[in-house]
């Protein structure tokens, strides 16, 4: 089995799919490594403290920790809010495979909102109104999460160009695998078709949005209307993406 890194995209299924993957292809090693899984699993959230304490970016610090994993390899399987690191890519392409599941763009957002609403921890966390969060830096930059996942982009929180939108489309071209949250048999049949067996998905990560509080998305609001607007680089990306999972 070769190693693998899984791009874990927040809120596309992620930590089902690390848990998933790693029983399902590593079991022996992750028996080694105990609950607290694989070395080269990120703490998003250490990695986003340490980065503030030390006036680093966020993604920049997460793209070196990334590096040196695959440099250092003590484990098989590299997983987490890792975003793309293309200098990694290059180095270190033909000795580990790159893997990631996405989701509608939009629909992911809403998701986002929702867990940093009514999660129970601060990391992140807002008590903002949707229309009120979406105006914040951090609502702005996650309108742009692929973009700045697969881009190494200065100011996260403004439009993508056209070139970042290029070389994200570049980017996603060299996965192993990729695989869509709405269509997982897809993504565990090119699994299966690569590496010989399909991985075992359990359901773990809950909306933790109260009964009756989960977000509806309005189609003919003004507010959703903007919100796509400003998603359209993400989007075209995401469809670009999914005419690659075959």
């Amino acid at each position: 089995m070769k190693q693998l890194v899984f791009h874990h995209i927040p809120k596309c299924a992620g930590m089902s799919l690390v848990m998933g993957l790693a029983v399902s292809y590593y079991p022996v090693q992750l028996i080694r490594y105990g609950k607290k899984g694989f070395t080269g699993r990120l703490n998003a959230r250490a990695a986003h403290e340490t980065a503030g304490t030390r006036g680093l970016d966020d993604y920049a610090l997460r793209r070196e920790i990334l590096h040196y994993q695959l440099e250092w390899a003590d484990a098989p399987f590299i997983s987490g809010h890792y975003p793309f690191c293309p200098q990694a890519y290059e180095s270190f392409k033909d000795e580990w495979d790159f893997v990631t599941v996405l989701r509608d763009p939009v629909t992911r957002w809403y998701s986002e909102y929702d867990w940093n609403r009514y999660k129970d921890h601060d990391y992140k966390k807002t008590d903002l109104d949707i229309e009120g969060y979406f105006e914040t830096p951090q609502g702005q930059e996650d309108a742009r999460l692929y973009m700045n996942f697969f881009v190494p982009r200065e100011h996260k929180s403004a439009p993508a160009s056209q070139e970042d939108l290029n070389a994200a489309k570049i980017a996603i071209e060299g996965f192993t695998v990729i695989g869509d949250v709405k269509n997982m048999d897809g993504f565990k049949a090119r699994m299966k078709r690569v590496y010989g067996r399909k991985p075992w998905i359990p359901n773990r990560n809950s909306s933790p949005a109260p009964d009756g509080q989960k977000t509806i998305p309005d189609k003919n609001s003004d507010f959703h209307k903007k919100l796509v607007q400003t998603m359209e680089a993400d989007i075209e990306f995401y469809n670009h993406a999914k005419a690659l999972m075959k």
